[in-house]
């Protein structure tokens, strides 16, 4: 698995780069803002290390584009400004947790082991478009659904018509 670490203090990276490798991740790493962006919107990584502030472009920025671009990566920011607007901040700009430095490595590769078990058990359902006047879609995505699951569905316009399993299965 590997990780980014976006932080501007050397010998931090130092750390967490020799602690990461003896947890059997590979690491990469970035010292400014814009490498950090560049590097994850490239590279395809298991979860990203992320300080705020940082040199070029600040973390938060980095993380509102990365979402703004569908890039789903988990995010931990990690930094020295831990007020509550900080954290709550952090969080809205899409980071997947939180954590204010100093903090203990224990505690890190927890939250590590967290945010990816959460990203290997969440399966979101692709998104699929329904032609209303046909009823065709352009991709079929598969759903168990209990047996007495229904969906409305409205055509433009048109009343709210409910859609039982039995015709989601058959169609």
């Amino acid at each position: 698995m590997a990780i980014l670490i976006v932080e501007d203090e050397k010998k931090l990276v130092d750390i967490l780069r020799i602690a990461l490798k003896g947890e059997r991740y590979s690491v990469e790493v970035a010292y400014d803002g814009e490498e950090g962006l560049a590097k994850a919107m490239k590279n395809d990584y298991s979860l990203i290390l992320l300080d705020i502030m940082l040199p070029k472009k600040d973390g938060l920025a980095i993380c509102r584009e990365l979402r703004a671009r569908e890039i789903h990566t988990p995010i931990i920011i990690l930094t020295a400004r831990g007020s509550e607007e900080d954290r709550v901040a952090g969080l809205n700009a899409g980071a997947d947790d939180y954590l204010i430095k100093p903090f203990g490595l224990n505690e890190l590769f927890a939250r590590i082991r967290a945010v990816l078990r959460r990203r290997k058990t969440s399966n979101p359902i692709p998104k699929t478009a329904i032609d209303a006047g046909s009823g065709t879609t352009s991709a079929r995505p598969t759903l168990e659904l209990p047996s007495q699951f229904w969906l409305s569905f409205q055509a433009p316009g048109g009343t709210p018509t409910p859609i039982f399993q039995e015709l989601l299965n058959s169609a």
